[in-house]
C-alpha cells in the first residue's frame, strides 16, 4: 500500500498480518476521537450541569455549588433565585412520578 512519497510500498505477508494493522489504526483512531470530545472545554460545562440535575432529582445537595460553576460561565442569564425555585419544582415532580416511597 503505497499512500505517497519516493518510498517502497510494503506489502503484508498474509491477509491476517494486513487486517491487524488497519484494525489497530481503527482502534487508535476511536480513541483519539473520544478522547478528544471528553477533553473540550464545554463538555466540562454539560457534565456540571447534568450533575446538577441528577443531584436535584435524586435530592443530594440541592443548589449546592450553583453559584460558582454555573452562573459564573452563563454569568447574567441565571437568575439564582429563580433557578433555585425552578430546580426544587423539578426535584420535587421528578421524586413523586418516578421514585416509589416505601
Amino acid at each position: 500500500m503505497k499512500m505517497h512519497g519516493a518510498a517502497d510500498a510494503h506489502f503484508h505477508d498474509d491477509p491476517k498480518t494486513y487486517y491487524r494493522a488497519i484494525y489497530f489504526q481503527c482502534i487508535d483512531a476511536a480513541i483519539s476521537t473520544i478522547s478528544h470530545r471528553f477533553q473540550q472545554k464545554d463538555y466540562s460545562v454539560y457534565a456540571n450541569l447534568e450533575q446538577l440535575l441528577v443531584k436535584t432529582c435524586m435530592k443530594m445537595g440541592l443548589f449546592r455549588g450553583v453559584q460558582d460553576s454555573k452562573t459564573q460561565f452563563y454569568g447574567s442569564d441565571f437568575c439564582e433565585p429563580d433557578l433555585k425555585t425552578q430546580l426544587e419544582v423539578l426535584g420535587s415532580v421528578w421524586r413523586s412520578k418516578f421514585i416509589k416511597i416505601r
